[in-house]
């Protein structure tokens, strides 16, 4: 299972898939 993570950067959406349970930089 991932989890699904929206960022915006500037003007730029990401989307992001991490493991469960990974730890998520920047945030």
């Amino acid at each position: 299972m991932h989890i699904q993570i929206f960022y915006r950067e500037g003007n730029k959406l990401h989307l992001l898939f991490y493991p469960m349970g990974l730890f998520l930089p920047g945030l």
